[in-house]
């Protein structure tokens, strides 16, 4: 559930995702957590509750990913910051997923 009082604030409503990045793809929860407005409490969405195996497995590709980045040279990491560049989904990647 995404609230449209969330989306209709956004230039890009598709970047508001209920689903978990985990090793480069989306991945749907059997759970989810309430993500409410602090003032008003309103219900702007819900989002994955990833199960353990879930986090782990992204822990371990995030720092696969960061030693990867590390070993990157400036010209193999400049495409990812071109002027007015958006990233789709998934970010783009200069290593192999895992």
């Amino acid at each position: 559930m995404i609230a449209a009082s969330l989306t209709n604030r956004l230039a890009d409503p598709s970047l508001v995702r209920e689903q978990a990045l985990v090793a480069g793809e989306w991945v749907d929860a059997a759970a989810r957590i309430e993500v409410r407005n602090p003032s008003t409490g309103e219900l702007l969405a819900e989002v994955a509750d990833m199960a353990l195996s879930d986090i782990r497995r992204a822990i371990v590709a995030a720092d696969v990913a960061q030693r990867l980045w590390a070993e990157a040279t400036g010209k193999e990491r400049a495409p990812f910051f071109g002027a007015g560049m958006i990233w789709s989904s998934p970010i783009p990647t200069i290593w192999p997923q895992s």
